[in-house]
């Protein structure tokens, strides 16, 4: 019988780039016309907002805003704010591949500092730190079995994960939202933010159907008195069917979100006051795709009838061991500031992100930078902020070596004065993505068989008897003694392919 070998496709997912870039921000901003002038800057806050990314043979272009906010107090004690975005662009050299590569890009502020130039000008310069990770599938021919000629093969199943895609899809939610009967009109809104969450996700013919929900916070400027600041919190519902290409029946998806823009406008009501809010945000929903696979995997062979040679190669299969979507609360009483009498309003946002995996269980750390505006006992107006380090864990059932490529999202921030001079802060903050483990593997690439070349085998010797070690391999010894595998277990009444302790075994030949 001739010989015939089986070949496999196999998916290996390949590393094209692995870097942090710091990307230089720079501006010469001026305030607009309605904004009085700059007595004291409080606060600079900048956000990264990454808006798409290209590859092109060996090119990744990032591109991005930076989003810097400007706090201040004019001439009259008053907090204003100015808003000017920055746009980024930013090449990198990557590998090239023929397949489809999967682009992930975490941003984050290096650093930034902001400088009153003149009463209405300020020079803004700083940097954005880009970590960027660029994988690509790439097809490996491996030998899934063989046939005829006497030829052996020691293999098993093995479950590998493909990652079949990444999609990102944007869609804008607009509203308009009534204030509360309790809260004063709007004059100005000073800062706004916004905090997406999937409450559910289904998956049907090549469709995501999500449903979720934005929470909308906005400190504001209240209308007819430029010392009075007020807040106001809307809960905004949304359901979006998202068209994912490609995408199975048993494709497995990581979903996160993304508040790309949010733009809040006062309005006024049918009685002319200005109690609405002019609500348009971008949500941008990004997928990540899975497909599980069982591939047989041929390790090593020999031919008992002739001399036979075969090249191996080892290779990396991963296995999507976890999609992590889990929150972390931080919840803790605090002093307020020396001197503060109140906290005016207050936001969270994460620093110095750090993922790992190892023995079965995941980690999520990072530093949560807690920023506040307080009303102080002479009268006046300050920022504070402080800095309070997290860590959570995530069991994992996996033991092999592990990466973990997760990203943090902060899903909800509230505080209440509990007397005293302290205050309750609680953070959910959302942790999501992947968890991946991967070992080495030895496959087989190629297998000749030297028909021209027999083995010799003496007919006089039916029957060898072998003292095996504890630890041998019953395949080494089968291969040895070019014999099968199969027929020593059958002799020795064995059920194992490692020998347990010292012993003697029967080798038919």
């Amino acid at each position: 019988m001739e010989l015939q070998l089986k070949r496999q496709s196999v998916a290996i997912n390949e590393t094209l780039c692995r870097t942090t870039v710091e990307q230089p921000i720079e501006c010469d901003a001026l305030l607009p016309d309605y904004c009085p002038d700059i007595v004291k800057i409080l606060r600079c806050e900048v956000t990264p907002i990454l808006t798409g990314n290209q590859v092109s043979g060996s090119q990744l272009t990032v591109d991005g805003v930076a989003a810097a906010r400007v706090f201040y107090l004019s001439d009259a004690g008053c907090l204003r704010s100015a808003e000017y975005k920055i746009p980024f662009s930013r090449v990198v050299e990557i590998k090239p591949s023929s397949s489809r590569p999967v682009v992930r890009v975490s941003p984050s502020v290096g650093y930034f500092n902001c400088r009153a130039v003149s009463p209405r000008r300020l020079d803004l310069r700083g940097a954005i730190s880009l970590s960027i990770l660029v994988t690509a599938c790439r097809e490996e021919d491996v030998v899934a079995g063989a046939e005829g000629m006497g030829v052996l093969t020691r293999g098993e199943e093995r479950e590998v994960t493909r990652v079949t895609g990444q999609e990102v899809r944007p869609f804008t939610l607009r509203e308009e939202l009534e204030l509360p009967s309790d809260k004063p009109s709007i004059r100005l809104p000073l800062r706004c933010s916004g905090f997406a969450r999937i409450t559910d996700k289904k998956q049907v013919a090549g469709k995501i159907v999500l449903k979720g929900e934005l929470k909308l916070h906005v400190f504001y400027l209240c209308d007819g008195d430029d010392n009075q600041l007020d807040s106001t919190d809307h809960t905004v519902p949304f359901s979006q069917i998202l068209d994912v290409d490609g995408m199975e029946e048993q494709t497995r998806c990581i979903v996160s979100l993304q508040v790309s823009s949010l733009d809040v406008q006062p309005k006024a009501d049918p009685d002319g006051q200005s109690r609405v809010l002019a609500l348009e945000a971008v949500l941008e929903a990004k997928v990540l795709c899975h497909r599980n696979e069982t591939i047989p995997l041929v390790s090593d062979c020999y031919s008992t009838q002739y001399e036979s040679s075969c090249q191996q190669k080892t290779v990396s299969l991963g296995r999507l061991a976890e999609a992590v979507d889990e929150s972390h609360v931080y919840q803790e009483s605090v002093d307020l500031p020396d001197g503060a009498v109140r906290i005016l309003d207050l936001w969270c946002r994460v620093q110095g992100e750090e993922f790992s995996a190892e023995a079965g269980k995941a980690t999520a750390a990072g530093r949560l930078l807690i920023s506040m505006f307080c009303s102080m006992e002479d009268g006046g107006m300050e920022y504070f902020d402080k800095t309070e380090p997290f860590t959570h864990e995530i069991d994992i059932d996996c033991q092999r070596p592990m990466e973990f490529l997760g990203e943090f999202s902060i899903l909800d921030v509230g505080f209440t004065s509990s007397g005293s001079g302290r205050a309750e802060i609680r953070c959910e903050i959302g942790i999501t993505g992947p968890v991946y483990c991967s070992e080495p593997e030895a496959v087989l690439t190629s297998l000749t068989v030297d028909e021209e070349h027999p083995k010799e085998k003496d007919p006089s010797v039916s029957l060898t008897i072998y003292f095996a070690d504890a630890g041998e391999n019953l395949w080494e010894v089968a291969k040895r003694y070019n014999t099968s595998m199969e027929k020593i277990l059958a002799d020795n009444g064995l059920t194992g392919t490692v020998i347990g302790e010292k012993r003697s075994l029967l080798i038919p030949m």
